[in-house]
């Protein structure tokens, strides 16, 4: 992207969001240093005061961001923990969402007959 700008004489880009720019924090950060050390301004709709040097300004946005990450991390060691409490899975056990209602098992045998029957879908 860098190369991009030097070579056409752009002075500002604009992007949405930061997370659009870099997914990752650390990488976030370094494209801001990046991009203000070679004199360019970014320029996020969402988050308009992107390139202030201000230290609370600088901390507000990097615990924000982290703020999805920590969330997805809870998330998943929070999922983890309950499948790990649940035990092992039988493997006749159908998921909730697979279980049959009275009666269908019936109307899926002729959906498949009609369809080997050369019926469309």
């Amino acid at each position: 992207m860098m190369t991009a700008l030097h070579s056409n004489g752009v002075q500002a880009v604009i992007i949405e969001k930061l997370d659009r720019l870099a997914r990752d924090l650390m990488v976030q950060e370094a494209t801001i240093a990046d991009a203000a050390k070679q004199g360019f301004t970014l320029i996020s709709v969402a988050e308009p005061d992107l390139m202030v040097k201000d230290p609370q300004r600088v901390f507000y946005r990097r615990s924000w961001r982290g703020c999805p990450n920590w969330t997805r991390a809870t998330l998943s060691a929070k999922l983890r923990g309950a499948r790990m409490r649940s035990g092992p899975r039988k493997a006749t056990a159908r998921p909730q969402a697979l279980r049959f209602y009275p009666g269908e098992p019936e109307v899926i045998t002729r959906m498949h007959a009609l369809r080997a029957s050369g019926m469309g879908l």
